[in-house]
């Protein structure tokens, strides 16, 4: 049996057709895109303006999941929703990546198609994976080994 990737028990556990993880640049202004499970659609170090971003406004000041469900909800919240619904998706979740008060970044989850009936679990599994990203992004360097 082979084992699976972190990337394949993200892709298993939310069912969505790609994800992504942004950390936010505050100084700078912008979410930095440091990881993608498709590269050649969604660059793994691309950048998004924060300033005025329906999106950020929803993850990174109220701290909670943004559900983007539909057409109409992603052009609302994403100012590359041309680019986002070309290839097909039609529905994001945005989870913020929480450490203590501050919001570091997001794991967005990216569907064909939202499920109808979530599972339960699925805002809490969520959240842990998001919990173990924060734990690698504090730990020093030299502590997370080679």
């Amino acid at each position: 049996m082979t084992a699976k990737s972190p990337a394949e028990d993200i892709l298993a556990l939310t069912g969505c057709a790609a994800f992504t993880i942004l950390l936010y640049d505050h100084e700078q202004g912008v979410a930095r895109r440091v990881y993608s499970s498709r590269p050649e659609a969604f660059s793994a170090r691309g950048t998004k303006p924060l300033a005025g971003a329906p999106w950020a406004n929803h993850v990174i000041r109220r701290k909670s999941p943004l559900i983007s469900d539909g057409p109409a909800a992603i052009r609302a919240h994403f100012d590359d929703h041309a680019a986002i619904l070309a290839l097909g998706i039609q529905a994001i979740v945005n989870f913020p990546l929480l450490s203590g008060d501050a919001c570091l970044g997001s794991l967005n989850c990216l569907y064909q198609r939202l499920p109808s009936h979530p599972d339960p679990a699925l805002a809490k599994a969520v959240d842990g994976l998001g919990q173990a990203v924060v734990k690698t992004l504090e730990t020093p360097p030299s502590d997370q080994g080679v």
